[in-house]
């Protein structure tokens, strides 16, 4: 039943109407971007989604952190010179409460409330190589070298990148394994899964779903052959278990480019792709991702 809700949300366009409340001086007479929520005094996430938030002021003239952490803005999607946009994320693991400043530069700082909350994510119990949930002695230091690898390759971002929706990396046939479960290795719990497990023959061929930037692409433990794709703005896209890399660290992809194939590398049960998306390293909802994305892309036509 999780699968199907999953492939029905991907294949509807959720439209929701959000009501505006007037803050910082800003005028909401405009219309609010589908899946846009604007900037109120309380604000709800959930884990593992992002949030994209309308601001009252331009990016140029605008500030806002999350836990005194500075947030990317972009400009807002309606074109709006006096609007601006922040795209969040907080971690699975992470606070149910988080503090939210915003000013107009020169102005002070105004606080507001982020909650999340987390869905209620199942289990799931997979049978694989021992190796793969306790590593011998020796594979040790290459595991801590490729999680470093991992971290910065999700942490460089370019700004201002992305133009458009995002495709599927792979055809859409079955959701094998969705995002956000605990999975239990042999008995063992051992991780959130932060992304989907899309079904793919080996050898099915994957391509970029917006243009990009390669940030890793390399054969890596727990992973298999593993790439990482910079789309700006702090956004990237994972692709795990890969038979084939067909680019390289650096390179340039456009949307739709071939840029691997599938297969059952690193810690598996089978062939599929695992495909993951972050916002600034942190990991979000694949499907629900796509969806928002697409649906604040559509407002620009």
């Amino acid at each position: 039943m999780l699968q199907l809700f999953l492939l029905k949300r991907l294949q509807q366009t959720l439209f929701m109407t959000l009501i505006s409340v007037p803050v910082l001086g800003f005028d909401n007479s405009d219309k609010t971007p589908s899946g846009v929520q604007v900037l109120t005094e309380e604000l709800v996430l959930m884990k593992g989604e992002a949030l994209w938030l309308q601001l009252p002021c331009p990016a140029s003239r605008c500030e806002a952190c999350l836990e005194n952490q500075p947030l990317n803005l972009f400009p807002s999607p309606l074109n709006n010179e006096n609007q601006s946009m922040a795209l969040i994320a907080t971690p699975l693991d992470g606070e149910s409460c988080y503090t939210l400043k915003v000013r107009k530069k020169g102005r002070d700082w105004q606080d507001y409330i982020l909650t999340t909350e987390e869905p209620d994510y199942p289990e799931e119990a997979l049978s694989v190589n021992p190796d793969m949930v306790k590593p011998p002695e020796q594979a040790l230091e290459r595991i801590q070298r490729e999680r470093k690898e991992i971290a910065s390759a999700l942490n460089t971002t370019t700004q201002g990148m992305i133009a458009g929706a995002m495709q599927l990396p792979v055809p859409l046939q079955k959701i094998t394994s969705p995002f956000g479960i605990r999975r239990l290795y042999n008995g063992t719990v051992k991780s959130r899964h932060t992304g989907v497990d899309l079904r793919a023959a080996e050898g099915t061929p994957v391509q970029a779903p917006q243009r990009g930037i390669v940030r890793m692409a390399q054969n890596n433990w727990y992973t298999g052959g593993h790439l990482i794709l910079d789309h700006g703005l702090g956004i990237t896209t994972s692709y795990f278990h890969l038979s084939e890399l067909l680019v390289n660290p650096g390179d340039e992809v456009k949307a739709g480019q071939l840029i691997a194939k599938t297969g059952a590398t690193g810690r598996v049960t089978g062939p599929h792709l695992h495909w993951g998306v972050h916002i600034q390293g942190v990991p979000v909802n694949p499907l629900k991702f796509v969806e928002d994305l697409n649906a604040f892309f559509l407002n620009r036509n």
